[in-house]
Parts: structure tokens; C-alpha cells; sequence
């Protein structure tokens, strides 16, 4: 052959192997295909008629995204027939389809879910090797090809862009998470959870905790059950105390025995009995009662209380497997027994070890942070053991009392991937979803939806990079404004990762507030959120408004921050009453006056402040100086005038509102170290005169300042007048000097009940009472929070209750005011309530012997002893709040005051001092017509609750105080 025709039969064969090899591609569908076009499809869901409940739910989803997608109808067919073209398959290795392209899929029996997103024989395979993985082949292919996202729950956290058309590109995706269980355990199913439910199994989270009931298989949720749940009834007690923790030689309900074999039986029986309840039950997790009172009996204390414990799982875990095989058995390292047991851990598929003592400020890799140190030598001592591992975490645990926003989402991307480094096959870390009432953003989920969020997708897979995913977060939701957020997230996660403080779980965000919301952090985020609000003015329609609506839920979340800042800077607190009506503010509202300590002369100036919900009101009374009264020669009121100051704090506006006794009225704006003269807000100020006076009523819309305060914020005002006097002017104002007043939007409509709080150790106790405020506030009191003589001397007079704590603290009241102000005071009718952990000497105060009280605290009794001794019978405890359970089971105070004398003072309730002795923690006696209670300090009842039944009592009382 020549070379010639060589070549010409080279050239033939490469034809005829390309002609196969494009055949080969349109065979296995790798030509792309039009899925939909102008809201029509000619595409179908195929499901096999015996597809599980994960399945049919993905086809739902399925059909129901892709028509808000596209407009289409993407119809569902149940068929064991073999796809034609153009077919979406559903299914997992059940299905004979799937089966019978299993290894072209890349699928094979696994505990890990695999998923495969695959364009074949001009089909699309959505498909897995087990139900719940063909719902999250069903959800990639939804994010990953068509840019769905389900940022939070609800319908507002779901993102789907609109297509008029779009081309099935070739896809050969195959992926396993690398956690087995990646759940999150919901504390209070009442906040939203059915939405809840639906985001985690839409972000891949295959568990929740809660012994999931078979309908809600649909949402690939494993069914495990996670409780204190070896424990046996305390109505057992009375009858057999030897099943229960022995401590001291005194057996006590909170724990159990783990070495009687009575309490093993029982326990076992009341597990089985719960597994008989629960047939769908796959995993079980056994472990004690959620406190440290751990038996101390001859056989118990013979071993360490991890090994007494295990030991005793060990136990009950054999006998429920020989009634239920097939049921995997779970426990936690936690407490007593987180460290490793001298025994083997025996019939475990999982032991979570609970994180609660690391730091959730500081990355593990950050060698100067003992806690997390600690945290990694615990673990690796677990990892030892060769047990299959899994976290139980707290990271959304680090606050108790007011849930803020935490931006630590540098922290939670390394603990993942450490997690996975260490091989863990589980992760499910404590979600709260209280409080179950109030607004929706005060709800932790809420708060922190950003961080849930990146969590759920790291857990589903640990290599995505945590700014890659707050990217996508800004773009999809902020589009122009995406850069800046980005910038505003970043500058909030250095600055935590940056505090030079160490927390845990538990804490109280007013305590690392200052710290966190520094001073320049708090100008350069406002700075971010506000250029972020210019940018997105110009994108319209729906994208626009759901960009501002969630530009907006940001600005709350660190206005929350600011308000803990506010609350606890030197601000002289108002607390503004709700009202339902405006015209109530005459008979509702919060008063002040305007002074100005600097000059002998002054002008009487009274303010009545409230608001509505949609408007701040402010009802001014001026008295004119001498000169400018009707019946002076030369009148003259035209330099007249009052001014309210008024900002939303984090460096936002500052609107100035004037009005003079004239009725000439006006208003500008300062942003931006600019006055803006030309700025104009849709308000009202009703000026009159009545003789020697005149007044002006302000109301305020918020919509005309773009800025809405919700129940709980912080603003700030200032309130000046100025008066136009033959010496000069004079001006006054609230605060007085240069300082602005903190304007706290109470949430309730305000009843006239007026609380006086003394702190006698104010800088000690500083942040417990800006916490307590808002709760008197809520329950309708208004506080007047006082560390000084001169502000005891101007609110007294007005206060119905006095509450002293500490009063013999270092910041005491002297005797002259006990003598001449207080102590008649309360013989004229008001309570007074004493509360302390330190000596108070009453018979000084009141200047009677018999008042005196010795200092009591307790000694030598376990926690679990520390439970009330007596209780007086009575409304006290029951009315209007049931306090009775809590004073009955909670661990009662350390010290507490008996009386030298006891004629006239009523015990109300005592706890025990020794094992023989008890001590009063609760007295009351009458006083004129007022009544005294003194109290020992950390009664396990909220102070809400104790005010308010003891001033019912109080009030019951007071026919019998004549």
C-alpha cells in the first residue's frame, strides 16, 4: 500500500472512530438537552410505584421547585416501566434501573449516603444508594445546576431564581459525606420547628434527636431517641430510697443506684417499654439524669463514677438487646462520667462526647487557649478507645440570658474539619428555639440562622470553605450589595475570633458586649449596613425587597448587641410605656424634668414621653419665666422654644425636632458629621397656652424616619429647652450636661407601679441589673435603678415597692436618709424588699433593737440536700405566679438571716443549714402599713416572680397591717 493510500485509510478510520465515539455520547446522553423553555417541558419525574417515603418526598420537592423555577409542569410518573428519553429517575439501589446501572452510577451499599447526579441514555438520574440520599441527590442537583438555596427556614429563607429557559448540561456528579449522622438537636419543638424540619432535610441533616415518627421519614431523618432516660419516678422514693443515690448516708431522688440490681431491672423495663412504644425506633441513646449527684453506697463509691456508670450501661444494654437486635444502642461521655471508664464500653455504636468546656471564641489550633487544649486531650483519650465518636455541641449554647447573633464562623469551620480529621462519625450540636413567645428575632435559631446554616453545609461537606459559602449567602441574597456585606460579615467574625476572653456555654452576652461591639467596630459595621441600604435603592422588585428585608434583619441583630452596650453605659435610662391609644400619654407615661444644676435660676420644664408601636410621643409642659407671664409689661416668649435630640445609636442619624411657644416648628438631620437643613419628616407639634405656661405635643412617626424601634432597643435622646429671660437665656435639659439619656421601647402598657432598686454594690452587680430591667419592665413595673442619694431623693416619693440589695454593701444609704426619708416611707405603706448574701444590720436602719438579724450560711450539706425544709402555706407562693414547684425542687440558697427575736417576723420558708439544722431564707413582718421581706440572695426564682406575689401578698395583707 502506498502512502497515499495509507493516509486516506487513517483518515477513514479516525471518521469512523469519532462517529462512534459521538454516538457513545448521545447514547449515555452527553449531549445537552433543553429541560424546559418559556414555561413547557416535555421532561418527567419517574418513581417507581414501591418508592420509600424520602423518595416521593424528593419527587415532591422536585416538581414543586422546578415549577417556581420555570413555570413548568413537571409531571410524576409511578412506573416499573424501563425511562425513555427525556425522563428525570429517581431512585435508589431498590429500583432496578438503578440497580442495573449501579456501578456506571457509582453506587454500592453503604451506612454513608452516596448520591449521584448523572445524565445517561438522555435521562437524568437522581438517584442513591438508600432512600434519604435520593432526597439529596434530588436537593445538590436543585443548588448546584439551578442555584436554589434554602438559607433559613420558612418561606422567606427559600431563594429560586426564575428561568425562561434552560439546557440540561452534562453532569456526572457522585458524592459522600464524610459524617455518617449530621443532625442538630432542636431544644423546644414550639419556635417554628415543622419549618425547621423541612430546612435541615433540604440542607442534608439526617438527624434531629426526637425519635422521628415515621412520617417524617420523609425527610431522611434517622429515628433517634436522646434523653436522661436512665432514671426511675421520684413518686418511687417514699417507697424504695435505696434505689435512688445515696450521698453523705442519705439517699436522695435526683440520681439513681447504679449498683442495685433492682434499679437495672426497672430502668431496663422502662427503656423497653419505650422501644415496645416506638417500633420505628433505630437508635438509642442511655444516660443519666442531668445532674452530679452521683451515688455514693459501698458498692457505687469501690469504683469511679465513669466506670460505676458505664459499667452499669453495659448492664442495661444487654438486657434490651436480647428483646430488641436490631436497635443500635448510643451514649454520651458527659459530666461525672466524660472521662474514659477503667471498663470497656460494650454494645455502643456511638458514644457522643459532649463539648461544653471549650472555648467558642478561639480556634482549637490557637495553642494559648486552655480550654480548647484541654477539650482535644480529652478527646484524643476517647479516640483511644476506638469507639465510633461523635460531637455533641454547644456552640449555639455559649448564651442563656440574652441570645445575640454570634458571628464565629472561622471557629466553626475548623472544628469541623478537625472533627473529620479526627474521624468522627457524628456531629449534632444543641440548637435552643426559645424563647417560645416575643418577637420572632429575639429567638436564637433566628439570630444565628447564618451560622446554623454554615454549620449545615460544612457538616455536609467538611472541604467547602467557609468565606466560599458567606459569599454565595451575599450574593444570593444582597446582589449589588454583596461585596459589602461580605466585608461587614468578615469584620464581625476577626473581631470575635479576637476577644481577649475565654467562653464557654451558659454566659451572659451583656458581659462580653463592650468587648465585642468595640467602639470602632460598632462604626465601621453601621458604616457597612448603611452603605449596603444606598446600594441596594436601585435593585428592583422582589430580589430587591427580600434584600432589604434581610439588610434589615441585620441591622436588628447588632442593634441587639447596641442595646446591651446602651444598657450598660452611664446613661440615665427612660423607659418608654406602650400604649394602645396616643391620647393616653396623659395618664400613661414616663416623666422627667429638665434641670440645669450649674445655675441658681431656672425655668420648670416637665416631659411626658410614651409610644404607640407606630409613633414616639412627647407632651411638653413649659413654665414661663417671670418676665414673659400675661401679666408682665414687657412679654416677650418668641426665644421660647424646646428641642428633642433623638438617634437610633450605631453611628445611624441624629434627628434635632424644635418647636417655640409661638407654634413655629422644624427639623433636620445630622448624618454623616453633615447637617442636612433640606431633610424633612412627617411630624406633628400641637402647641397651646394656658396662662403662665404653654405646652407642645410631638408626635413622631417612625416610618417618617426610615427607622422603626422594636420591643427591647436602645435608642438615645436628649431633651433641651431654651428660655429667653431679660438676664439672658437659660437652657435646661434631660440628662443634664452633654450626655444623651438611654430610650429603652418597653413592650407592655405601663400599669403606674413603680419599683425603686438600690444597688449596694453597683459596679458588682452592674450587669444583673441591666438584665433585670427589661423583665420588671415587661411585667408592667417601672425601675428606677439607683446608686446614688441624690437620685434615691428624687424617685422615692413615687415608688410603691423599695428593693434593697446589698444595702450594707461598700455604696451605702445614710442614716439620715433611713430616718428621715426611707424608714417612714415604708411605715406609710410601702414594701420593702431586703436582699443580700452579706450581713444587714436592720435594727440599724430602723433604729430598733429588735430587728436584728444574725448572718446564717450553710455548711457541710451536698447539693442535693440543699432542697427547702419548710414552706408556710399561703397565696406567697402560688399567686400570681406558682413558685411553689421551684421552691420545692431547686437547690436553695447558701446563707440567709434568723432573727435574734422572732416575735413579729413570719418564717416563710427555710433550708437546711447541717444535716440537723435549718435556717429561714424567707421572712416578712408587718411595718406600720407597709411590710418588710428579707430575703437570702439567689432564691431559685426569678425576681419577676417574687416581686409580683409578694406584693399581691402585700396587698392581701394590708386589711390586717391597721
Amino acid at each position: 500500500m502506498n502512502r497515499k493510500n495509507s493516509l486516506t485509510v487513517s483518515r477513514s478510520l479516525k471518521k469512523i472512530f469519532w462517529a462512534v465515539f459521538l454516538l457513545t455520547l448521545v447514547s449515555y446522553g452527553l449531549a445537552e438537552e433543553v429541560f424546559f423553555d418559556q414555561g413547557k417541558t416535555d421532561w418527567k419525574i419517574y418513581l417507581s410505584p414501591a418508592a420509600e417515603p424520602a423518595e416521593r418526598y424528593g419527587a415532591e420537592e422536585l416538581q414543586r421547585v422546578l415549577k417556581k423555577i420555570s413555570g413548568a409542569d413537571f409531571e410524576i410518573v409511578s412506573t416499573e416501566e424501563k425511562p425513555v428519553s427525556h425522563t428525570i429517575v429517581l431512585g435508589d439501589l431498590a429500583h432496578p434501573q438503578v440497580q442495573e446501572k449501579a456501578r456506571l452510577l457509582k453506587l454500592s451499599p453503604s451506612q454513608l449516603e452516596q448520591i449521584s447526579v448523572f445524565t445517561l441514555e438522555r435521562c437524568l438520574y437522581l438517584v442513591g444508594n438508600q432512600p434519604r440520599a435520593v432526597l439529596y441527590a434530588v436537593y445538590s442537583f436543585l443548588q448546584k445546576q439551578l442555584g436554589v438555596r434554602w438559607f433559613w427556614p420558612g418561606p422567606s429563607g427559600e431563594f429560586v431564581p426564575e428561568k425562561k429557559t434552560w439546557v440540561l448540561p452534562e453532569l456526572r456528579e457522585h458524592y459522600q459525606p464524610d459524617f455518617l449522622y449530621r443532625g442538630f438537636h432542636l431544644c423546644g419543638d414550639w419556635r417554628e420547628a415543622q419549618s425547621f424540619k423541612e430546612w435541615m432535610a433540604r440542607n442534608f441533616i439526617n438527624i434531629y434527636r426526637h425519635a422521628s415518627r415515621p412520617e417524617e421519614k420523609k425527610y431522611g431523618f434517622y429515628s433517634f431517641w436522646s434523653s436522661h432516660n436512665a432514671r426511675l419516678p421520684q413518686q418511687l422514693f417514699s417507697t424504695h430510697p435505696e434505689y435512688f443515690a445515696e450521698v453523705g448516708g442519705q439517699r436522695y431522688a435526683e440520681n439513681i443506684c447504679f449498683s442495685h440490681p433492682e434499679t437495672e431491672r426497672l430502668v431496663a423495663e422502662d427503656l423497653a417499654a419505650y422501644v415496645r412504644n416506638h417500633p420505628y425506633l433505630e437508635i438509642l441513646s442511655i444516660f443519666p439524669a442531668d445532674n452530679m449527684t452521683y451515688c455514693q453506697c459501698e458498692k457505687c463509691r469501690a469504683r469511679d463514677v465513669s466506670t460505676n456508670w458505664f459499667q452499669f450501661y453495659n448492664r442495661l444494654t444487654t438486657r434490651l438487646k436480647g428483646e430488641f437486635p436490631g436497635l443500635k444502642f448510643a451514649t454520651v461521655a458527659y459530666q461525672g462520667y466524660r472521662n474514659v471508664p477503667a471498663c470497656p464500653i460494650e454494645n455502643t455504636h456511638l458514644l457522643e462526647y459532649c463539648s461544653y468546656d471549650r472555648c467558642n471564641i478561639h480556634l482549637f489550633a490557637q495553642s494559648d487557649c486552655q480550654r480548647n487544649q484541654q477539650s482535644l486531650a480529652e478527646i484524643e483519650k476517647w479516640r483511644k478507645t476506638g469507639l465510633n465518636l461523635g460531637l455533641y455541641g454547644y456552640e449555639f449554647d455559649i448564651f442563656s440570658r440574652n441570645f445575640r447573633f454570634v458571628p464565629f464562623f472561622s471557629l466553626l469551620e475548623e472544628e469541623i474539619k478537625t472533627l473529620k480529621k479526627m474521624g468522627f462519625i457524628s456531629v449534632i450540636p444543641e440548637i435552643p428555639l426559645s424563647p417560645k413567645t416575643g418577637p420572632e428575632v429575639q429567638v436564637a435559631s433566628v439570630q444565628n440562622r447564618l451560622p446554623v446554616y454554615l454549620y449545615a453545609r460544612l457538616l455536609w461537606n467538611p472541604e467547602e470553605k467557609v468565606t466560599d459559602l458567606l459569599s454565595d449567602w451575599c450574593q444570593t441574597i444582597f446582589g449589588p450589595a454583596a461585596r459589602t456585606m461580605f466585608q461587614y460579615y468578615q469584620l464581625l467574625d476577626q473581631a470575635w475570633s479576637s476577644l481577649p476572653v475565654h467562653r464557654t456555654i451558659l454566659g451572659d452576652a451583656t458581659s462580653m458586649a463592650e468587648l465585642f461591639l468595640s467602639p470602632s467596630l460598632r462604626e465601621t459595621a453601621a458604616q457597612l449596613l448603611t452603605a449596603a441600604s444606598e446600594t441596594l435603592t436601585s435593585w428592583p422588585g422582589q430580589p430587591g425587597e427580600k434584600a432589604q428585608a434581610a439588610l434589615q434583619r441585620e441591622k436588628i441583630l447588632l442593634r441587639q448587641w447596641d442595646n446591651l452596650v446602651q444598657s450598660k453605659a452611664q446613661l440615665r435610662p427612660v423607659s418608654l410605656p406602650l400604649l394602645t391609644r396616643p391620647s393616653e400619654i396623659k395618664e400613661r407615661s414616663y416623666q422627667v424634668s429638665l434641670t440645669e444644676p450649674s445655675r441658681k435660676t431656672t425655668v420648670a420644664t416637665t416631659v411626658k414621653l410614651a409610644w404607640s408601636g407606630q409613633q414616639l410621643l412627647l407632651d411638653w409642659l413649659c413654665q414661663l419665666p417671670e418676665e414673659n407671664r400675661p401679666d408682665a409689661t414687657d412679654r416677650n416668649d418668641s426665644g421660647d422654644r424646646v428641642e428633642l435630640i433623638l438617634s437610633p445609636g450605631l453611628a445611624g442619624p441624629v434627628w434635632h425636632f424644635l418647636a417655640d411657644a409661638r407654634g413655629n416648628s422644624r427639623c433636620y438631620r445630622e448624618f454623616n458629621q453633615k447637617q442636612e437643613h433640606t431633610w424633612h419628616a412627617d411630624w406633628q407639634a400641637e402647641v397651646s397656652r394656658r396662662g403662665s405656661s404653654w405646652s407642645v405635643l410631638m408626635n413622631l412617626p417612625f416610618s417618617s424616619l426610615a427607622e422603626c424601634p422594636l420591643a427591647g432597643d436602645v435608642w438615645q435622646m436628649k431633651l433641651v429647652r431654651q428660655s429667653q429671660t431679660t438676664t439672658g437665656v437659660i437652657k435646661t435639659s434631660f440628662p443634664p450636661g452633654e450626655d444623651m439619656s438611654g430610650l429603652l421601647f418597653t413592650g407592655v402598657v405601663t400599669t403606674g407601679r413603680k419599683l425603686l432598686w438600690w444597688s449596694g454594690a453597683p459596679e458588682k452587680e452592674k450587669e444583673r441589673e441591666v438584665n433585670l430591667m427589661p423583665e420588671f419592665l415587661e411585667a408592667g413595673w417601672e425601675m428606677d435603678r439607683v446608686t446614688s442619694e441624690t437620685e434615691l431623693v428624687s424617685v422615692y416619693s413615687r415608688c410603691q415597692v423599695f428593693w434593697f440589695r446589698h444595702p450594707h454593701g461598700s455604696n451605702r444609704i445614710s442614716q439620715k436618709l433611713w430616718k428621715e426619708l426611707l424608714v417612714p416611707a415604708i411605715a406609710a405603706g410601702a414594701l420593702a424588699i431586703f436582699e443580700s448574701y452579706l450581713p444587714m444590720p436592720l435594727e440599724q436602719y430602723f433604729q430598733q433593737p429588735d430587728f436584728k438579724l444574725i448572718y446564717v450560711s450553710v455548711r457541710d450539706v451536698p447539693l442535693a440536700g440543699r432542697k427547702s425544709q419548710f414552706l408556710a402555706p399561703g397565696e406567697w407562693s402560688t399567686t400570681p405566679f406558682n413558685i411553689l414547684p421551684r421552691l420545692k425542687s431547686r437547690i436553695t440558697p447558701c446563707y440567709g438571716f434568723q432573727p435574734e427575736k422572732m416575735e413579729g417576723w413570719t418564717v416563710l420558708a427555710t433550708a437546711p443549714k447541717s444535716r440537723t439544722e435549718s435556717f429561714p431564707y424567707i421572712l416578712v413582718r408587718k411595718y406600720g402599713q407597709g411590710m418588710i421581706v428579707v430575703l437570702g440572695s439567689e432564691i431559685p426564682v426569678s425576681r419577676v416572680a417574687l416581686l409580683e406575689n409578694f406584693y399581691h401578698f402585700f396587698q392581701q395583707e394590708k386589711a390586717t397591717l391597721r
